[in-house]
């Protein structure tokens, strides 16, 4: 239910989302003719079948560059750099939290990831700070790729 609430969520800012019940029924995905790479896939980490460090694996062993945001109740002092993800969402969220981040990947993926330093700017304007950093640490506010 909130897999499909996301996807909600996500098509109402103006998003393409899909919602997998499990991990495995994605894994069949990515290695179906049918497979368009995502933008990014966001996922949980308590799963039925695989967890979710599993499913990242095996979603990096296919497609080391791929954007992943893990969203969960569980795993509070997760660096990302240590699991291998742009960004980790604690549960509960606000809608327009998984809207910021899906609009960051977004920018992220264009233009060759040029148009990361305008995500830089509007969110360094809406902080307040000058140390904002994409959420999806793929660039400093200089639009650079790390």
């Amino acid at each position: 239910m909130l897999c499909e609430l996301a996807v909600d969520i996500l098509k109402s800012a103006g998003h393409d989302a899909i919602c997998f019940c499990c991990p495995n029924e994605y894994l069949d995905y990515l290695f179906s003719d049918n497979y368009n790479p995502p933008t990014a896939i966001f996922t949980d980490i308590v799963m039925p079948e695989l967890n979710g460090h599993q499913l990242i694996n095996k979603i990096k062993e296919v497609n080391p560059t791929q954007k992943i945001v893990i969203v969960s109740g569980f795993d509070q002092h997760l660096d990302p750099k240590d699991s291998q993800v742009c960004h980790v969402i604690q549960k509960p969220y606000l809608p327009q939290t998984i809207i910021d981040i899906a609009n960051a990947a977004r920018k992220c993926g264009e233009e060759d990831n040029v148009a990361a330093s305008a995500t830089c700017d509007i969110s360094q304007a809406s902080t307040n700070s000058p140390e904002w950093k994409c959420p999806l640490d793929c660039f400093n506010c200089e639009g650079k790729k790390k």
